[in-house]
């Protein structure tokens, strides 16, 4: 049986860093040849799916909140315990289900939005992962000094890289 993946993105065809690297996640989790479920919390599916994604099973929410929290649900009730990759967050909480059920949970951190303290359930879901993993060496520390509840947790960092063809 291949290994399951679920990736929560806050967007997946956009134009800012988070869709970038949530982008850059999907295709490297395809490569390992790996069975990829995406739930992406803003837009809808585009009219044709690319390539590179063809093998993901993806589930948009369209802006909707509370479809996206529908969503997580869903897949948290899945049979099966899937490693579940949180690409920004925000959120990090609806990975919580998943982890109860015995899913390892990791958190991608970008920049300023963990710098400062965040809001209670997103602190459960960052003590609660299994990895957070840092887009910088900076905002990992900036993240420990906001979060020292958090210093021996495992933590990676993942230096960003430009996607194939966009311009500098």
């Amino acid at each position: 049986m291949r290994n399951r993946v679920l990736l929560l993105t806050p967007g997946l065809f956009g134009r800012d860093g988070v869709t970038s690297v949530a982008r850059q996640m999907a295709r490297a989790i395809l490569s390992t040849g790996a069975d990829l479920h995406v739930i992406v919390l803003a837009g809808e599916a585009p009219p044709a799916t690319p390539a590179w994604l063809a093998a993901a099973r993806c589930d948009f929410a369209a802006g909707s909140r509370s479809r996206c929290v529908w969503l997580a649900l869903r897949a948290a009730a899945a049979a099966q315990p899937t490693p579940v990759v949180s690409a920004h967050v925000h959120l990090a909480p609806l990975a919580l289900p998943c982890a109860l059920r015995g899913a390892q949970a990791q958190v991608f951190l970008h920049s300023w939005e963990v710098w400062g303290r965040v809001s209670p359930v997103r602190g459960l879901a960052l003590r609660s992962a299994d990895r957070l993993i840092a887009n910088s060496a900076y905002t990992l520390h900036r993240f420990l000094m906001a979060h020292p509840d958090c210093v021996g947790h495992p933590m990676t960092v993942c230096l960003l890289g430009a996607e194939a063809g966009t311009a500098p």
